[in-house]
């Protein structure tokens, strides 16, 4: 990102490249996502669901897999307090 953030532009600001990079970015790994569901349920011929939300963003602290049993509960007890 070092390199897009001097690009001279008259219609945009190197930031706004920046985001515009990484915002489509973020696009395409979404749409990829839903997408291959659709497309490998004809050749599989199952219902293909992707796990890499599920893997990537857990549904809540418990079961995260990168946190200690200490820090599962500090994050319970901090997000129930605060």
């Amino acid at each position: 990102m070092y390199g897009v953030g001097h690009v001279q532009s008259e219609v945009l600001h190197s930031y706004q490249i920046i985001f515009l990079i990484l915002g489509s970015v973020t696009f395409v790994v979404g749409l990829l996502s839903q997408v291959t569901s659709d497309l490998l349920k004809p050749i599989l011929g199952v219902d293909y669901k992707p796990r890499i939300r599920f893997w990537l963003f857990p549904d809540n602290p418990v079961k995260c897999k990168f946190l200690a049993t200490e820090e599962k509960v500090m994050v319970v007890e901090v997000n129930f307090v605060g």
